[in-house]
Order: structure tokens, then C-alpha cells, then sequence
């Protein structure tokens, strides 16, 4: 059985994350802003950012990571050289990685299978078995990430809209876009199928 447990925790973190950022957002146009909502993270945790000292992105390292440390306080590295959407979004997505881990003193991701909901839905042409865990949380992060900057909703309503206009407009990856209006990606974070696969995973009969 799929469970969606992983993605209905996220998207909740989402949520709530959106509430609280609401008190730190200056402009109320699109995009939202990353600096806004990093101000709101630090009021969450400590957490500082800084670019990499010695790499430069070129393609072939991670864009970014995030650090926790010990005394619970975070930092997140950026890798300079990256344009200015892709320096937002990976911004964003390890801001995430940091309000998941606070999220996540009590494990709540541990042992829930995400990977069979990634790979029937995220990745149908390679699927994702035996997914790392910090490779789900990587692509947790990265689908809490697109629906705080262009969230489904919003995503639904402009589903034939040019691809480079959206990125444009939200100032996210065109190839991240691109790739979240994909049908299935839309059908697998549609919130009324979540909803009802977790109502059906509680009936004793699933």
C-alpha cells in the first residue's frame, strides 16, 4: 500500500510555515520573498547562511546543504555562481531542510515508506527503490520548497501558461516549473488524493 504520510507531514509544515511567514512578509505581490521568510526561519531556529568559501557551482556539487549542529542551532551553505531564481530556490529548499528537522525531533518521517508514493507519482522513469533517508529528505525538502514559491493551487490555475512566464513571475527554475506541472507530479501532491489515500490507509479493510 502507498503510503503518503511523508507528503501530508510536509505539505503540513508548509502550511504552517506560511502562516508564521505571513507576519514577516513586506511585499504581498508574488513572488514571495526568501529573505521575508528566512527571517521568519531564524525565528524558529538559529540559523545562518553563508555562501561556500572555496567552491563554486558548476554543476557537477550540490547547489547547497544545510548543517545542524549539536547545540541545535543551523547552517546553511550556498554555493556562489548559480543564478538568481536557482540561489532562491535553494535557499528555500534548505530553509525547509532545517523547519523539517525541527519538525522531526521525534522522528516522524522514520519508517514510513515514502518511496513507493515517489516513485509511482515523482519518478516514473526511473522510480526510487530503497530510497536513502537522505534522499527522501532531499526530495521533501525540494517539494516543500515549490509549494511555498508556487504552491499547487496556484500551479493548478495556470497549468497552460508558457513555463518561462511562471518562472518569471514566481522567479523560480524554469526547469523546476516545468517539471511540477508535469501531470503526475500534479495528480501524485493533489491534497484531495493524499487526503483520501491516509483516510484509506486508517480503514481496518485497506
Amino acid at each position: 500500500m502507498i503510503q503518503y504520510q511523508h507528503i501530508h507531514d510536509t505539505i503540513e509544515i508548509v502550511n504552517n510555515s506560511v502562516v508564521g511567514f505571513e507576519l514577516f512578509r513586506t511585499f504581498t505581490d508574488e513572488p514571495r520573498s526568501v529573505e521575508d521568510f528566512l527571517s521568519y526561519c531564524q525565528s524558529v531556529a538559529k540559523i545562518e547562511v553563508n555562501d561556500h568559501p572555496n567552491h563554486t557551482h558548476t554543476g557537477a556539487l550540490p547547489r547547497g546543504m544545510f548543517i545542524p549542529f549539536d547545540d541545535g542551532h543551523y547552517e546553511i551553505v550556498i554555493l556562489p555562481g548559480q543564478k538568481y531564481c536557482w540561489k532562491r530556490f535553494v535557499l528555500c529548499k534548505e530553509l525547509f531542510h532545517v523547519l523539517i528537522d525541527v519538525n522531526d525531533k521525534q522522528k516522524i518521517f522514520i519508517n514510513r515508506d515514502v518511496d513507493s508514493h515517489i516513485e509511482q507519482y515523482m519518478d516514473k522513469s526511473n522510480g526510487l527503490p530503497n530510497t536513502p533517508q537522505n534522499v527522501q529528505a532531499e526530495t521533501l525538502a525540494e517539494i516543500a520548497a515549490m509549494e511555498f514559491l508556487f504552491p499547487y493551487a496556484h500551479r493548478l490555475e495556470q497549468l497552460t501558461s508558457p513555463s518561462e512566464k511562471l518562472a518569471h513571475k514566481y522567479m523560480i527554475p524554469k526547469a523546476l516549473v516545468e517539471k511540477y506541472i508535469l501531470t503526475h507530479y500534479m495528480d501524485g501532491l493533489n491534497p484531495d488524493t493524499i487526503e483520501a489515500a491516509l483516510i484509506n490507509q486508517e480503514e481496518p479493510n485497506a
